[in-house]
């Protein structure tokens, strides 16, 4: 005869499907580093990478690159899905340059992570202490800030945003 209940203790219940591609730290450091060397070869963002198998996009690389530097702050590292988000509906040509803060690019990762996770897409721009900066140098300030945690220990006290066009096109998807 069964029991009529079963006690179940310490589960732990995923808010993703075991299916849904992730992004571990090591992964997300590791494009942002190919993202940086490749605007300074290039001068511009590659379209979409290749990592162990998984076709990641700009898009999702952004979404991964905030929430990444967001648990940075509190020296997180964590695994990021790969939700396949859509690239922003129109580009903004021309971006805001300077220098962001600290409190100003955390500010700015919650503030895309949010529209991201509501509307299913990266956004144009960002609104920032500085003005406006564009979708591909909101790219690129990540990267940055990612490789400076990785080589200092610690996020940067400021970011320079700087202009960087994206490849329309990709006639080769940089592997890693």
């Amino acid at each position: 005869r069964l029991p009529n209940y079963v006690t179940i203790k310490n589960v732990k219940i995923s808010t993703t499907s075991p299916t849904t591609p992730q992004l571990s730290y090591t992964e997300i450091s590791a494009i942002s580093k190919k993202i940086t060397d490749h605007i300074t070869q290039n001068g511009n963002l590659p379209f979409r990478l290749l990592m162990n198998g998984k076709n990641v996009t700009v898009d999702d690389y952004l979404y991964a690159a905030t929430t990444t530097t967001i648990n940075l702050n509190i020296n997180k590292k964590t695994t990021v899905p790969i939700n396949k988000y859509s690239p922003p509906i129109s580009i903004l040509g021309t971006t805001a340059t300077g220098k962001l803060t600290k409190t100003a690019y955390l500010q700015t990762a919650q503030n895309i992570k949010k529209y991201m996770e509501d509307n299913g897409r990266s956004p144009n721009y960002a609104k920032t202490t500085i003005g406006k900066v564009n979708y591909q140098s909101l790219i690129y300030a990540y990267a940055r800030i990612i490789n400076f945690y990785n080589k200092n220990g610690r996020l940067p006290n400021y970011v320079t945003i700087k202009n960087v066009k994206i490849s329309t096109t990709s006639p080769t998807t940089p592997q890693l």
